[in-house]
């Protein structure tokens, strides 16, 4: 029997140091999935594919073998057989991986149908009639959804069946959205009109606050807070936002001076986040 190991917790905590000391101790695969997705995105670039291009996109998946390997203690990175880990450090991968990694309209209809119909598993072919997507897309996102360990997959009867993964930690949230038949419209603002409730016990104190939507499994930050030199405040409403989220929240804080610098500098911590797809800001002074 296999295990799959995941390590979350807050930017900069050492998640990925730990778990590739625990891989080489234990003698372990170390796997990056944002190396995955950078590895796609030199497939997409080899291919002269645009970020828009999400059909071309989804259709160029179908010929893309990525293979993480350990070599003297190193993760290589394969694509079509191809060592390419030189390479997914570049400022172009970053940006194609960013863009190409959401497919946001059909990543939601899976989430729908999968938990607003817990217990209940549906085959390829079948799931694209049912959401009215091309079966590229649906067979790239169900790929991403089961790595981040969302769905589920079983064989039966030389078909593979997909089903929600009722023992993920988001699963009962995921339940109470999709219950309640919230279209991907009213759920954005629904999320808006609760940050800015959310922030008013520290609206002397926070200056700009910028939300991702990261996904679990995936790396960077949920929230940038910027504020004043009350940090201490802020960090307690940081904790009371995991409580009322029900799970951990990846969130860094910073001063004003400290984020401007870091933005000039082209810091890599802040580049990496505004990669992510960012479902709101509250900027009164155009810090951002």
């Amino acid at each position: 029997m296999g295990y799959n190991i995941a390590i979350d917790g807050p930017a900069g905590a050492g998640k990925s140091t730990i778990a590739k000391l625990v891989a080489k101790k234990k003698g372990y695969i170390y796997v990056d999935t944002g190396a995955m997705y950078r590895g796609l995105a030199v497939h997409f670039i080899k291919k002269g594919i645009a970020p828009e291009e999400k059909d071309k996109i989804a259709e160029a998946c179908d010929d893309a073998m990525i293979k993480i390997a350990y070599e003297n203690g190193t993760q290589q990175v394969y694509l079509n057989g191809e060592n390419i880990t030189g390479s997914l450090r570049e400022e172009a991968v970053g940006n194609m991986a960013s863009r190409s990694s959401a497919v946001p309209a059909v990543r939601a209809k899976l989430l729908e149908l999968f938990f607003s119909n817990i217990g209940k598993a549906y085959y390829v072919r079948e799931i694209t009639r049912v959401i009215d997507e091309q079966i590229h897309s649906v067979r790239r996102e169900l790929t991403n959804l089961t790595n981040l360990g969302l769905i589920k997959s079983e064989t039966y009867e030389n078909k593979i069946y997909y089903s929600a993964n009722k023992k993920h930690p988001f699963s009962k949230p995921m339940q109470e959205i999709f219950a309640k038949n919230i279209d991907a419209g009213e759920v954005v603002e629904v999320k808006r009109v609760t940050w800015e409730d959310s922030i008013r016990p520290v609206k002397n104190e926070l200056k700009a606050l910028a939300i991702s939507n990261r996904l679990p499994g995936q790396d960077g930050l949920d929230m940038l807070i910027i504020g004043d030199d009350r940090m201490r405040k802020l960090t307690r409403w940081a904790e009371t936002i995991e409580k009322k989220q029900g799970r951990p929240v990846n969130y860094a804080i910073m001063s004003e001076n400290d984020y401007v610098y870091r933005k000039s500098a082209r810091d890599k911590f802040l580049l990496d986040f505004w990669r992510l797809e960012i479902t709101d800001t509250i900027d009164p002074d155009n810090i951002f």
